[in-house]
């Protein structure tokens, strides 16, 4: 039994190799086989089948050059012996280079993820790395790679650090089912527990209520479809689910579908509080969390509230449920609520789930359970409005199956609906909610291609450009990027590599609620269809929203009108043949319309504030912004009530760049400052309505408790009286590094400033390519960015509270 040493090619055999035993008599494939497998347990080789074995040559040779060695007989006569992985030789993830230091690649992610992350793996490949803001970011759109990197198992597992985007919710909900990491005992337990309250048979004791849920829904459509009006998409879909998550987790009717004016439950307004201050904190660095803030303390507050309203429904279940302790599966379809499960259900040694765990588990399914779903609802309502031969379709199946408006629709009969399941999950390739779940490589690893993934960091599988991988989906139109349910039909979607379409991720991190959310949007998406036709009444381009970490669209609004009467389905006698009429679905953009009136604002007494508003213009008119203004404070549009409602009226964007002096406003800014505390005294809480702005304050920490107060006195005022702070106020210190705090700050300002007003994030020059360094990278294309700008306005509470939720789709 000869030993051989083994070495990736181009490593040295003598240094990096490991000497195996192999036998020397040929045992044909299984004996090639057995001896891959060990290759690849030995060098961390994660798919077994890409292991390829050569004659050893120098480091230099290439791939194509090297002769291969396919059998035991070959092998045993060799000394040494290569290793190619897919046959290439093992390298590192490739990715765009270049920026500047600590900032990298940011422009290559921010602010669309979306398309930045498919331009990405179209231009590298199927594993792409890229580097910004001291983390590292790899990205995956190949299903074999999916597959391993969902598994957890010794290669990978989910284990939420500070480069994981999970991370902030994990800040506010440190131990829940989506939070815990995998090695966690908090983790298996609550898996264990929700695992079996999740099941297919717990799953009929929902029908009931999801469907009475969707009726109210219908009965506010139909108000609203009287007034003949449009309404927000995604904020009736947050009502709605809302609405259905209460009843099941807690056991609340929150009253969200009385009709159509209601509004959104606190306990929700307060959940959305809590995440987006966990975001800001994330997103401010770990020595500012460190430190004592006042996120912090709101964080806390906010909490102990949301804490209090569990242990107070807990309380009165306790109480008044006369629920006795019963085994999981018993109390799965035995209990009134997911808190009345949880609160008795026992394991196989009769322990029960601690109650810290319990409310922390509440908390996230009432949030998971809402602005997932209410995601989802709004892509399958703009998919009904934007492919009408679809929806028809789906309409004539339902009413060929059966229903009806005034019918109860059950489980049975929802299993049975063949298109109605082809259309969600058609809508779910194209629009998936969640879209990069996240896992830890666990040691160094080689993935399929060669690609070695080092110890510890975090891999994404882009969801999205795996569900549209053209190596993957061709069935009927050849094209992806189709809308087309009846391609689930065919037999290559039946065949298709069973991690081609993983909305849910996959493994046992995969979501934990995939049953009950598909099982809602179902009931959901059949009572609109019986009822409604929909209409897409958005002014321009519909948007996704990058600040959300879930793929929602951010302006989608849609006019109700009613469906067609179902004996005209029943006279046309239909046939259900696959439609002809296909179109390529619409890719939300971050878009493209007309930028607004720019007005770079200062007022120092050195000339600090004016030279950064200076720069901020000149980028302003680099990147398209063609009604660029620099000027003081004392002279800008804001100094006057008339100059500030003529702004006001049309599209605006406002940079203030203040300074302070022991906490005293510059001297160009004292009759400003006065105004503001009139203001405020005359209770106008309408002077800067319509006014879009951010802020930058200059200062001193020499100046201790005065550090920042006139910039914060103009942020807070100009706020409270009725301006649209677009982006959080920003600090430099002169004290210390006051350019690099400028620097961070405005670097992350011009994403959202892509985000919220229609920026192309790079700018090019006319003629040519973008010259400027602030997001550079040398591999970025100038035109993979761009944003729609959008007016911002009251109409949807909801939206706003729930701006920068941050939820996971796997568990």
């Amino acid at each position: 039994m000869p030993a051989i040493v083994f070495h990736l090619h181009g490593k040295s055999p003598e240094t990096e190799g490991i000497t195996i035993n192999v036998q020397h008599a040929d045992d044909g494939a299984r004996g090639i086989d057995q001896l891959r497998n060990t290759v690849a347990e030995k060098f961390s080789i994660a798919l077994v089948s890409t292991v390829s074995f050569h004659k050893s040559a120098p480091a230099d040779t290439t791939a194509s050059e090297l002769k291969s060695l396919d059998t035991l007989n070959e092998i045993t006569v060799e000394r040494t012996v290569a290793i190619l992985v897919s046959g290439k030789k093992v390298r590192s993830a490739p990715g765009p280079t270049g920026g500047i230091p600590f900032i990298g690649g940011y422009s290559e992610i921010y602010p669309d993820f979306m398309g930045n992350y498919q331009r990405l793996l179209s231009k590298y490949g199927h594993i792409v790395h890229v580097s910004y803001l001291g983390k590292s970011v790899y990205l995956t759109d190949d299903p074999d790679c999916a597959g391993l990197v969902l598994s957890e198992g010794d290669l990978y597992r989910k284990q939420i650090g500070e480069n994981h985007p999970l991370f902030p919710l994990k800040m506010s909900i440190p131990n829940g089912i989506f939070t815990a990491d995998s090695d966690s005992p908090s983790w298996s337990t609550s898996h264990k527990f929700i695992m079996t309250a999740m099941g297919a048979k717990a799953m009929r004791n929902y029908v009931r209520t999801m469907d009475h849920t969707a009726n109210r829904l219908v009965h506010c459509f139909n108000e609203i479809r009287t007034k003949n009006t449009d309404v927000d998409a995604f904020s009736w879909g947050l009502r709605a689910a809302g609405q259905t998550i209460g009843e099941v987790a807690v056991g609340i009717d929150f009253k969200m579908l009385d009709d159509a004016d209601s509004s959104v439950a606190s306990i929700f307004q307060q959940i959305g509080r809590t995440l987006q201050l966990a975001q800001t904190l994330f997103r401010k660095g770990k020595i500012y969390r460190a430190l004592p803030n006042p996120e912090k303390r709101e964080q806390k507050a906010t909490a102990s509230e949301l804490n209090t309203f569990v242990h107070t429904e807990a309380e009165r279940i306790l109480r008044e449920s006369g629920t006795r302790d019963m085994p999981l599966a018993k109390a799965a379809v035995s209990t009134s609520s997911l808190l009345d499960y949880m609160l008795h259900a026992t394991d196989e040694e009769g322990r029960k789930m601690d109650v810290e765990l319990v409310h922390q588990n509440v908390l996230t399914f009432l949030g998971a359970g809402q602005v997932t779903t209410s995601s989802a609802l709004s892509w399958l309502w703009y998919c009904l409005a934007t492919f009408p031969a679809q929806a028809r379709k789906l309409y004539d199946s339902l009413i060929e199956a059966g229903l009806h408006v005034d019918k109860e629709i059950t489980a049975d009969e929802l299993s049975k609906l063949e298109y109605l399941d082809w259309f969600v999950k058609e809508t779910q390739r194209l629009y998936n909610p969640a879209f990069q779940p996240t896992r830890q490589a666990q040691k160094d690893i080689i993935m399929p291609g060669g690609i070695l993934i080092p110890k510890g960091a975090q891999v994404t599988v882009a969801l999205h450009s795996l569900m549209i991988n053209p190596e993957h989906w061709k069935a009927r139109t050849q094209d992806p990027l189709t809308f087309d349910p009846d391609r689930w039909g065919t037999e290559d979607v039946r065949k298709r590599h069973k991690n081609a379409y993983i909305p849910f991720a996959a493994g046992a991190r995969g979501c934990i609620g995939f049953n009950f959310a598909l099982q809602e949007i179902k009931i959901v998406l059949a009572r609109v269809v019986l009822n409604f036709r929909i209409e897409n009444t958005t002014e321009g381009a519909v948007i996704y929203d990058p600040d959300f970490s879930l793929y929602r669209p951010l302006n989608f609004r849609m006019k109700l009108h009613k469906q067609v009467d179902p004996a005209a389905v029943k006279a046309e006698a239909k046939t259900m043949d696959a439609v002809t009429e296909t179109l390529q679905a619409p890719k939300p953009l971050v878009g493209a319309r007309l930028l607004p009136r720019f007005w770079a604002v200062h007022a120092s007494n050195n000339g600090t504030c004016q030279g950064m508003a200076g720069d901020v213009a000149a980028r302003a008119r680099r990147i398209g912004f063609t009604d660029v203004q620099v000027v003081s404070l004392a002279d800008s549009p804001l100094a006057s009530p008339k100059k500030t409602a003529e702004v006001a009226a049309g599209s605006n964007l406002f940079m203030v760049f203040v300074a302070t002096y022991n906490g005293e406003p510059p001297d160009a800014a004292l009759s400003f400052s006065e105004m503001l505390d009139m203001e405020l005294r005359a209770g106008n809480e309408s002077r800067f309505a319509g006014i879009n702005f951010c802020v930058f304050g200059a200062g001193n920490t020499q100046w201790g408790p005065t550090y920042q107060a006139f910039p914060k006195k103009v942020d807070a005022n100009i706020s409270t009286l009725g301006g649209n702070r677009v982006f959080e106020k920003g600090s430099g210190d002169a004290n210390a590094d006051q350019d690099g705090d400028f620097t961070q700050w405005v670097t992350r300002m011009w994403a959202a400033t892509a985000a919220n007003f229609g920026v192309d994030i790079r700018g090019r020059p006319q003629g040519g390519m973008a010259t400027d360094n602030m997001l550079n990278s040398l591999e970025y294309q100038p035109d993979a960015v761009k944003v729609e700008f959008v007016q911002r306005s009251n109409t949807s509470q909801s939206t706003v509270l729930f701006h920068s939720i941050l939820i996971g789709c796997d568990a």
